[in-house]
């Protein structure tokens, strides 16, 4: 049903101008990016509830998931740029949203399956640059209501102390 739900966003998205139709084209990605995330826990769950270790095929499906997700965030975090520059402060209608595509892809960078150190480390290193990214931005906008990102806020908050931990426990297993 989610691959449907892609298939038809991306068919309509793909004929809008983003130009003339910006928030709509807006609208379409994030939701692309969402429905393919949904994809990603999906598909983790049911490789958890087997029991067994993934095979090769459901790692690589599970990782292009990933890919297609963050791929769609970030085209979405893309249009908010301007002169290619995210802006210091985000318009109202648009905070929450933006907060969240940074917190997901963040997320979603910490999901992708490696048996490599190095790209495990380099993973995990963006997806802090990413929590870094929201804590700072909630920090330096006092006027920005708590309520609107709450939860992702406290779980980046935790996220920026823990992954630097993780990051340096793969190092030392690996030497």
């Amino acid at each position: 049903m989610h691959k449907r739900r892609v298939d038809v966003l991306c068919a309509v998205l793909a004929e809008l101008n983003p130009q003339h139709y910006l928030q709509i084209c807006r609208q379409l990605m994030f939701e692309t990016a969402e429905a393919y995330s949904e994809m990603v826990d999906l598909k983790i769950a049911l490789a958890k509830e087997s029991g067994v270790p993934p095979s090769v095929h459901v790692i690589k499906k599970i990782n292009h998931l990933v890919t297609q997700s963050i791929k769609f965030f970030q085209t979405f975090i893309d249009s908010m740029k301007q002169k290619q520059v995210l802006p210091e402060t985000y318009d109202d209608d648009i905070v929450r949203p933006a907060l969240v595509s940074h917190f997901c892809v963040a997320r979603l960078h910490g999901k992708i399956i490696c048996s490599e150190t190095r790209t495990k480390v380099d993973n995990l290193q963006k997806s802090l640059e990413l929590y870094k990214y929201v804590v700072n931005y909630c920090d330096s906008h006092p006027g920005l209501p708590v309520a609107v990102f709450k939860d992702e806020l406290e779980i980046s908050r935790e996220m920026t102390g823990l992954l630097p931990l993780k990051m340096a426990k793969i190092m030392a297993q690996s030497s």
